[in-house]
């Protein structure tokens, strides 16, 4: 049953005509199905793409939240300063 034809065939003996075509039509056949080799591949890629955004963001947190923080223990330092003047 590896193409269509035949498996509105099979489907046609137990079902009515229309309904066997209507869902032979949309069944993909085995040269559409994805085999084991691709979904690996595409876990592969999928990882790779999770890696290299997951360092991405580490490197946007750096760039915008250290100097955020600096600020933040400054101006505590200065509170604390100058309330002791």
């Amino acid at each position: 049953m590896d193409t269509k034809i035949g498996f509105y065939q099979r489907l046609r003996e137990h079902i009515p005509e229309e309904a066997a075509r209507m869902i032979a039509e949309e069944m993909p056949t085995e040269s559409q199905l994805a085999t084991k080799q691709d979904v690996e591949r595409t876990e592969l890629r999928v990882v790779a793409s999770v890696e290299q955004l997951r360092s991405s963001m580490f490197r946007w947190m750096l760039l915008f939240f250290v100097p955020l923080w600096a600020g933040v223990y400054g101006t505590l330092v200065a509170i604390l300063f100058r309330g002791s003047l």
